[in-house]
Formats: C-alpha cells, sequence, structure tokens
C-alpha cells in the first residue's frame, strides 16, 4: 500500500483544522499484512465543540482517499501572568530584580516607595482572583514593611488586566524581605507567588549638645528639612545639607565669636563642615574649616 498525499500522506481539513495537528506522518509504502502508526495532536483553539476531517491518499482503488472525520472540546481556562515595568515576573519567582519593580531599592527610614504590578489573562475565560480579605496578600520576615495599597480588581476578563500597588516604607536598616501571594483560578499557577526587598537606610544623625560650665550652646540642635533649628529637641533622620544658627554667647564680659563656639559642635564621622560667622568676627575671620 502506498501513501500518495503529498506534502502530508495525512492531511487535515474542516471547520476547526487549525485545533489538529499530524505530528507524526505515516510510513510508505506498508507491506502486505503490515501497518504503520501517525499522531493526531489536539490543541483547542475556543471552547466547545471542535471538529476535523483527515485525509489519506492511497492508491487503494476503492477507499482512495481515506476519510474520515474527528473532534474535540474545548473548555475555556484563564492563564495568569504577573508584570513589573513591562517586564514578566513568572510564578515562584525569588530573582528580585529592579528592572521588573520586584525590588524597591534603597529607601531612608522615614520615607516610602510605590510599585505598581500588572495582572494579564491571556486565557479564554474569565481569571477570578479568588484571595480574602486581600486578594494580594504579603507575608514574610518583613511583611510589615510592605503594603499593598491598591488591590486588583476581580474577575480579569481574557484577553484584558488590571493593577495593584505594592508601597515600601521600611521598618528597619538592611534588607527587607517579604512574599505577595494571589489566590486565583488558574489551574496551574494557584497561587500565584513571587518574593520582593528593599533596603533600609538611616542617614547618620547631627546634634550639637550643652557644654561644661561654659555653656557654649545652651541650646540643643534639631533638624528640619535642610536647616537644623535651635532651640528644639530631636534625633535627625535625614540627608544633604545642613545649616546650624545658633545665637553668640558671653564668656564674662567677653562676647563669644561663633569661631569659638565651634568648638563645641561635635562631629563624630569627622566630616568636611564651614563655619560662617555673621554680624562679627570670630578666630580665622569669621569662617573656619575643620576636619
Amino acid at each position: 500500500l502506498t501513501l500518495t498525499g503529498t506534502p502530508d500522506k495525512v492531511a487535515v481539513s474542516g471547520t476547526h483544522a487549525a485545533d489538529f495537528t499530524v505530528s507524526v506522518q505515516p510510513g510508505s509504502p506498508v507491506a502486505t499484512n503490515a501497518y504503520t502508526t501517525f499522531k493526531v495532536v489536539f490543541a483547542p483553539g475556543g471552547a466547545g465543540l471542535r471538529t476535523a476531517e483527515l485525509s489519506i491518499d492511497n492508491d487503494d482503488i476503492d477507499e482512495n482517499p481515506y476519510n474520515f472525520t474527528i473532534q474535540g472540546t474545548g473548555r475555556a481556562t484563564p492563564e495568569m501572568d504577573v508584570w513589573g515595568h513591562g517586564l514578566e515576573i513568572g510564578d515562584g519567582d525569588s530573582a528580585q530584580s529592579a528592572a521588573d519593580g520586584t525590588d524597591f531599592g534603597t529607601l531612608t527610614l522615614g520615607n516610602s516607595i510605590t510599585n505598581t504590578f500588572v495582572i494579564t489573562n491571556s486565557g479564554s475565560a474569565s481569571l477570578t482572583l479568588t484571595g480574602t480579605p486581600d486578594r494580594v496578600a504579603v507575608s514574610g520576615t518583613h511583611a510589615a514593611d510592605f503594603a499593598v495599597s491598591v488591590q486588583p480588581g476581580s474577575p480579569v476578563e481574557a484577553n484584558a488586566g488590571t493593577t495593584f500597588n505594592v508601597v515600601f516604607s521600611p521598618g528597619g536598616t538592611g534588607l527587607r524581605t517579604a512574599n505577595l501571594s494571589i489566590d486565583n483560578s488558574d489551574s496551574d499557577e494557584n497561587p500565584y507567588n513571587f518574593a520582593i526587598q528593599g533596603k533600609g537606610h538611616l542617614w547618620g544623625k547631627l546634634t550639637a549638645w550643652d557644654g561644661a560650665a561654659s555653656n557654649f550652646f545652651g541650646y540643643s540642635v534639631s533638624v528640619d528639612g535642610d536647616v537644623a533649628l535651635v532651640g528644639a529637641t530631636h534625633d535627625a533622620i535625614g540627608g544633604g545639607r545642613f545649616r546650624i544658627y545658633f545665637r553668640a554667647q558671653r564668656r564674662g564680659h567677653e562676647r563669644m565669636g561663633a569661631s569659638d563656639q565651634i568648638d563645641r559642635l561635635g562631629c563624630r564621622d569627622r566630616r568636611f563642615f564651614r563655619l560662617f560667622g555673621r554680624g562679627g568676627r570670630g578666630r580665622g575671620g569669621g569662617r573656619r574649616r575643620r576636619r
């Protein structure tokens, strides 16, 4: 028996021919009292009944071509994916990256940053996010440092998407980690999990304190934005440049200049700073550099 079809010995036609593929074509010729096999793969492109016809051209005089109908039923299913900054975040992803938003970067304590993520449904049925009370749940070592400020919508229709926002507010210094979990109706990605992280940073403190018997300052200093104010008590957290303003003091009958008073300003990390005097000249001409 010779199978004469070209280019395929078994051809597929019919209403949903694209849903059926001959993955292995039969051999030819087929010897007397022998056989050959072929394989057909069904991958439904839609829901409901899907039909096609197979046709095999051959040299059998009364069964050429040899035809028969095949069918299958497609079941609509959702297919969930999560994206950050346009990059896919796979289910179970533990490789945090700034590129996809799963690494929130380094943040000064007291501040926060928000990253937006997108849930898409590339399947053929609605995707339901089933988590309660929150559709996106946060867990892990530093879960308290991460909050879902905007929860995603549900259901997510086929070929549609929804977004959610995560806020990172570090509660301590160093690496802060957590996990996001999204319960859903995708049969092979439920729950959809991935890891997130960020780092907390604490800037150095700028502090002025009272001297000993001479009491040079008489006031404590705190930072408000980038300006240090005399007459308040506060442990400053911040960065950048600071300006310290203080009142000149008298030591007996001698008025203390700014340069004299800076001697009482401690600098634990010994960074460079400048002193600018005004309304009088202290040692060094009213300006002094010190490490």
